[in-house]
């Protein structure tokens, strides 16, 4: 900064201080003054040190602005895209569960067609089914005779 001499007003001594101090001391009287500043006469080189700042300041908020701005976008995408994935997914699986459900009631209705038909089964392949299930079910009650299982009311 810049120092100013000037004159003690109580003994006429060299007064120094820099500009923008609010009090100034008399080394020689040992009197301190306030400073009162004209406001209208402004150092050149302090105005426009105080035009940087403002230019500079003014800069900084316009930038943190726009980065405000991008991040706030950005989250918010996010957000939308990842709302779009879950709606996605859950329309997906909606779609496949009724894929699914649709299959099965196909696959029922042709099995019940079939045995209301009778076309995939001959009197003789149902007849050799009922068999084999008659002679497992009567070789199950002879093991459980033989284990002495009889007893036990599962006959």
């Amino acid at each position: 900064m810049k120092i100013i001499e000037k004159k003690c007003p109580n003994c006429g001594a060299n007064l120094k201080y820099k500009v923008g101090e609010q009090d100034v001391h008399c080394e020689k009287c040992r009197r301190d003054f306030a400073v009162e500043y004209d406001h209208q006469i402004i150092d050149p080189e302090v105005a426009l040190k105080a035009k940087d700042i403002q230019l500079k300041i003014l800069d900084d908020f316009e930038k943190n602005q726009k980065f405000a701005k991008v991040f706030v976008f950005i989250v918010i995408a996010i957000i939308v895209i990842s709302m779009i994935g879950v709606a996605i997914g859950i329309i997906t699986q909606e779609i496949d569960s009724r894929k699914r459900h649709e299959e099965f009631e196909r696959k029922q209705a042709e099995i019940e067609q079939q045995m209301h038909d009778g076309d995939d089964f001959s009197d003789g392949d149902f007849d050799q089914m009922n068999e084999e299930i008659m002679r497992q079910m009567e070789e199950i009650q002879r093991q459980m005779q033989n284990n002495n299982y009889s007893g036990a009311g599962l006959d």
